[in-house]
């Protein structure tokens, strides 16, 4: 070798967790989507849906900084919720309750009678799909929601719980609009939009 081993530039193409960079187009190759550096995004949406947030292309949080060594950092609860009512109504007024009811058993087999105090969310993204398309008849939304203090209906209730595959959490008291994350469109069919929206109150803009 007769090179300037010392002042060469060593070419790799593995980037960070093992992503391949691919010199043509300047994008990293991470298995399943392609990631842009320049954007700090991927390319195309996050194949396991809502359950990766609502923004479906972006990257993680930096692992680097963001570590908590003793456990000590709170898990934001996130939940689901299905409605018709467009995004600048519920980011603007969140959700209120219909009542004060706060028979936890009536509210899940009938929030209207009487009036329930609770909001009904779902830990499932597909059930408010099912609930934001008026269950497939008609064009509707998805929202995120923090909801760290919903109760487990299921696990509240048990056997006596009246619709166990909605796995619904139930918020009291309403949900403030600074605590709805974001919206994503869900179509007549069911399916979601290739798009979200995040709110902006609780996010501080």
């Amino acid at each position: 070798y007769l090179g300037d081993a010392a002042n060469e530039e060593v070419y790799c193409e593995l980037r960070y967790q093992g992503q391949l960079f691919d010199a043509e187009t300047g994008l990293y190759y991470n298995r399943h989507r392609y990631f842009d550096p320049d954007t700090a995004q991927y390319l195309s949406s996050d194949p396991i849906g809502m359950l990766g947030g609502i923004r479906p292309q972006a990257y993680v949080h930096n692992p680097l900084t963001r570590v908590d060594p003793l456990g000590l950092t709170p898990k934001e609860t996130v939940t689901y919720r299905g409605d018709s009512r467009d995004p600048n109504t519920i980011f603007n007024e969140g959700f209120q309750p219909l009542g004060d009811s706060n028979d936890l058993f009536k509210h899940a087999s009938d929030n209207t009678s009487p009036p329930s105090n609770f909001i009904s969310t779902s830990k499932s993204p597909e059930v408010a799909a099912e609930f934001g398309s008026q269950l497939y008849t008609e064009s509707g939304y998805a929202y995120a929601i923090k909801s760290n203090n919903g109760i487990d209906v299921n696990s509240a209730l048990g056997k006596a719980t009246p619709f166990p595959r909605e796995l619904e959490v139930a918020i009291p008291g309403g949900v403030k609009p600074e605590n709805v994350l974001g919206v994503t469109p869900v179509n007549a069919d069911g399916t979601f939009g290739n798009y979200s929206i995040l709110n902006p109150k609780h996010y501080g803009w």
